[in-house]
């Protein structure tokens, strides 16, 4: 094995070790309908060579923001490494919304490398809750978090959206956000 190639089970077994997080980047605020179109592990550049990150590209199949039409493919990114900043407990809420009813102690290292591997949840459907939050060490800095729920496929985009707005889903609220 050469120094670009990735194990991905030593790599996940911190995703399965970690407590599952809320937050990422790429995807603006707002409430969106999601669909993994790809993954993968993959080594940063430059002085980021250490790194390895995980990748997600997600198609747009329904949002309440107008800046992400339907159709459209948005990346999710998280660095693996990155324990200070909790990557591997934010990707590992993402995984938990790949079936319904996931519990942190289902996902093992194991189930993670052959999702990312295998490609396995290709088509699966995800739905994001993202809102903007301020950093407490850098005021005027935000980052973006998420909340990822399950969407069952058996369900139509129409009647899940509608679903959505008869229990008034939209993004956490200015408190709810705080307390995450």
């Amino acid at each position: 094995m050469n120094d670009t190639t990735i194990n991905a089970l030593d790599v996940l077994g911190a995703v399965a070790d970690a407590k599952a997080e809320v937050a990422s980047s790429y995807i603006d605020p707002g409430t969106h309908i999601l669909e993994l179109e790809e993954q993968k592990l993959t080594r940063g550049s430059g002085t980021n060579k250490k790194c390895v990150y995980y990748i997600g590209d997600l198609k747009v199949l329904w949002s309440k923001d107008e800046v992400h039409a339907p159709g459209t493919t948005k990346t999710y990114v998280e660095n693996l490494n990155d324990d200070w900043e909790q990557g591997p407990g934010r990707l590992k809420a993402f995984a938990m919304a790949m079936g319904p009813n996931m519990a942190e102690e289902d996902i093992t290292k194991e189930d993670l490398a052959e999702m990312v591997n295998s490609q396995c949840c290709k088509g699966f459907r995800v739905l994001c809750h993202a809102w903007a939050k301020e950093k407490k060490t850098k005021p005027g800095e935000y980052i973006t978090k998420y909340r990822w729920s399950y969407v069952d496929p058996s369900v139509s985009i129409e009647d899940f959206v509608a679903s959505l707005r008869n229990k008034g889903g939209s993004a956490p609220s200015a408190n709810e956000a705080n307390d995450a």
